[in-house]
C-alpha cells in the first residue's frame, strides 16, 4: 500500500462524556472519599480522544459508529466539528443515551474509571458494512477491544480486504475477543503493561519481560507490536527487530487520556508518510505532553506542541 496517496483515518471507537474528579486517593471498595475539587465534564472515549490527537497531529480523521441526540451528543459532535474531525458518518440513535465515563484521578494523576457505553454498544456489524465506501479511501483504521468480537470481525475483515493499516487498543475486559483469525488481520497492536500482562501472561517489569511479551503477540499473528511502559518508554518490534524508546521526564499529573494520544498522534504520523520510527518517536512526545496537564481531550497536544 502506498500510504501517501491515501491519507485519510477511520476511527471506530467508544464516544464518551468524562465525568472526573481529582482525589488525594482513590477509594478502596467500600470506602467513602471526599475532596473539594469540583468535578469536570469533559468530551473523551477511546474513540474519540483517539481521533482528536490525530486530528491536532495533522491526520485526516472520519468517525463513524453511532450517536445519541441529547445534550451531550450535542456537546460531543462540536467538540469533534471545532477539530475538524468530520463527523458527518455517524449514525444518530434517538433511542439510546450518549455513553458516560466517571474517572478517578489522585495526587499522583493515576486513575480509575467506570464506564456506561451507552449508544456506542449498539453499533452492528450491518452498521460497519454500511461504511464499506470510506475503507477503500482509507490508509488508516484506528479501533479498540471495547466492541463485541462480531464487530471486530468485520472491521478487521475490512481493512485487511482495503489494505488499510489496522491499529487496536486492546483495551478490553474479555480479551478472548481476540480470536486468532482477528488477530492475524491486525497490524498494530498497543496495549500498555497491564494489558500486555492479560494478552500474553508477561509481567513487564524489564526491558527483557517487554521482549518475552512481543515475542508471544507475534506468534499470535500481530504484525507489529508496540508494548507502552508509561514513563519508562516504549518497546516495539519491526522487520524482526525488537527497539525500545526511552520514556521522557516529565511531571505528570493525570495519564487518563496518554495512551490514546500515542495511538491517535501515531497514526497521523504514519498517514503522512513518517516511517514506523519517526512515527513512535513522535506519538512518545505527544503522550509525555498529554500527562503534564488535566483532563482528556483537553490535554491532548497539537502539533506545534509536539514538534
Amino acid at each position: 500500500m502506498d500510504i501517501k496517496t491515501k491519507k485519510n483515518i477511520i476511527c471506530f471507537g467508544s464516544l464518551i462524556m468524562d465525568i472526573s474528579i481529582r482525589c488525594d486517593k482513590i477509594p478502596a471498595m467500600g470506602e467513602t472519599v471526599y475532596t473539594y475539587e469540583d468535578y469536570n465534564v469533559n468530551p473523551g472515549g477511546k474513540g474519540g480522544n483517539q481521533s482528536v490527537a490525530a486530528a491536532r497531529s495533522g491526520g485526516n480523521v472520519t468517525l463513524i459508529g453511532r450517536i445519541a441526540a441529547d445534550e451531550y451528543a450535542h456537546q460531543l459532535i462540536h467538540s469533534f466539528q471545532r477539530d475538524h474531525i468530520d463527523t458527518s458518518q455517524l449514525k444518530i440513535d434517538k433511542d439510546a443515551k450518549t455513553g458516560v465515563a466517571f474517572v478517578w484521578v489522585d495526587t499522583e494523576g493515576h486513575n480509575k474509571c467506570v464506564c456506561s457505553l451507552g449508544v456506542n454498544a449498539r453499533v452492528t456489524p450491518q452498521d460497519v458494512q454500511s461504511y464499506a465506501h470510506l475503507f477503500t479511501g482509507s490508509s488508516i483504521v484506528m479501533t479498540t477491544l471495547e466492541h463485541s468480537s462480531q464487530l471486530l470481525e468485520e472491521i478487521s475483515l475490512m481493512a485487511r480486504q482495503n489494505n488499510c493499516i489496522l491499529i487496536v487498543d486492546p483495551s478490553s475486559k474479555d480479551y478472548s475477543k481476540l480470536s486468532p483469525e482477528i488477530a492475524g488481520r491486525i497490524d498494530i497492536l498497543k496495549p500498555n503493561e497491564v494489558e500486555t500482562e492479560m494478552l500474553t501472561g508477561v509481567r513487564v517489569e524489564t526491558e527483557k519481560d517487554a521482549v518475552q511479551a512481543i515475542h508471544i503477540l507475534k506468534e499470535k499473528g500481530i504484525r507489529m507490536p508496540v508494548i507502552s511502559l508509561g514513563s519508562r518508554g516504549v518497546v516495539y518490534e519491526y522487520k524482526g527487530r525488537v527497539t525500545s524508546v526511552e520514556g521522557l521526564r516529565v511531571n505528570a499529573v493525570d495519564t487518563t487520556a496518554a495512551g490514546d494520544t500515542f495511538i491517535g498522534s501515531m497514526a497521523a504520523k504514519l498517514s503522512q508518510g513518517y516511517s514506523f520510527r519517526e512515527s513512535i518517536d513522535y506519538a512518545n512526545r505527544a503522550a509525555a505532553y498529554c500527562v503534564q496537564h488535566r483532563g482528556a481531550q483537553i490535554s491532548i497536544p497539537f502539533e506545534e506542541n509536539v514538534l
